[in-house]
């Protein structure tokens, strides 16, 4: 996505993906990307090399998965991705990884969390939506992190309820935002007249609001004379 390719711009990054699709997860002019499969070789001889070299330090943090308090649907899924935090922490050794950044507070960053303590490097965190209220190891996730980035000052505040106070200042507010093109957008032979789709949920933090406050003001300048931009706003396969 955006986000790895600016990334990529400035460092030196690997892409993680958890749960890869069957063929090649790395995409067209971004990062490489490692997909972890649970029992594929590679993650298993990685988690093994692991445990060798770290076995106290493994076993403390399978016990604080198990034991901590949180959800036990949560706590089975921490416990299935638990091999590919022992991949992935051998993965960054061997790589000299410096800093591990997860999206989601869901398994994504249970398998970060692992990794950056058995590694012994740098862990920070975004959280996006559901994620906030999943209830998976969040307060030793957030202990462990530099920093967490959240989309929203609702997740921002949704978030501290959750941990404590001294960890509060760990939590940043930064939007998503999209990739300009380095043209112009619309062709000026696009056909007339502009239609704009809009996807998202239609709450009031998306804004459809503003959206469509817009499209009542702008026209196209077309050779005959101006016509209105029409616009369709999609939430799961429906359109208003």
């Amino acid at each position: 996505g955006a986000e790895s390719r600016a990334l990529a711009q400035i460092a030196e990054t690997t892409v993680v993906a958890i749960r890869p699709p069957a063929s090649d997860p790395t995409s067209a002019g971004g990062p490489p990307c490692l997909g972890l499969r649970t029992f594929s070789r590679q993650t298993l001889a990685g988690a093994f090399r692991t445990l060798l070299s770290a076995p106290t330090e493994s076993a403390a943090i399978a016990k604080t998965i198990i034991a901590a308090r949180y959800r036990t649907a949560a706590k089975l899924k921490n416990f299935v991705v638990f091999v590919k935090g022992l991949a992935l922490a051998d993965y960054a050794k061997r790589h000299r990884i410096t800093t591990i950044h997860a999206h989601w507070l869901t398994t994504p960053s249970t398998v970060g969390f692992i990794a950056a303590q058995l590694a012994k490097i740098s862990f920070s965190i975004t959280a996006h939506n559901f994620d906030l209220y999943a209830d998976n190891l969040i307060a030793q996730k957030v202990a462990g992190a530099r920093v967490i980035r959240v989309i929203s000052e609702r997740g921002a505040a949704d978030l501290r309820e959750q941990i404590p106070a001294e960890f509060h200042d760990r939590v940043h507010v930064i939007h998503l935002g999209v990739e300009f093109p380095d043209g112009p957008a619309i062709p000026a032979n696009a056909p007339r007249p502009l239609r704009v789709l809009a996807i998202g949920f239609l709450t009031k933090m998306k804004g459809h609001v503003d959206l469509v406050d817009a499209v009542a003001r702008t026209v196209v300048e077309l050779t005959d004379g101006f016509e209105v931009v029409g616009c369709r706003c999609a939430e799961d396969g429906r359109q208003d």
